[in-house]
């Protein structure tokens, strides 16, 4: 199961997240979970990095399949709009039926 962790202030601003685990839905290269909560995250954080100004910190250990991402609480707009995006279709995934044993979405105050 892909485990899934976003980081959000009391007040709910994104500042973070962690993706890890293989989602076990299929084979490896026929995993359409995977194959979606990849192509989501590589969005993300590709436009973090290349459409907004803010400092953004990226982990990656593929032999793991983990991903961390860290942004500071004081984030531009564009940034906060990307990291609720990202959390709206893996939330959006997990309410599939049919993917819901295959991704954990939790979210945690920091």
């Amino acid at each position: 199961m892909t485990k899934v962790t976003f980081f959000q202030t009391e007040e709910g601003i994104p500042v973070g997240f962690d993706i890890y685990d293989h989602s076990g839905y299929a084979e490896e290269g026929s995993d359409i979970v995977c194959a979606a909560i990849s192509a989501l995250t590589a969005t993300t954080v590709n436009a973090l990095e290349r459409l907004t100004e803010d400092p953004v910190q990226v982990e990656q250990d593929e032999k793991n399949a983990r991903v961390s991402v860290r942004i500071s609480r004081d984030h531009s707009e564009k940034a906060d709009v990307l990291l609720r995006s990202l959390a709206q279709g893996l939330s959006d995934l997990e309410a599939v039926e049919s993917y819901r044993d295959f991704i954990d979405l939790v979210f945690e105050e920091v």
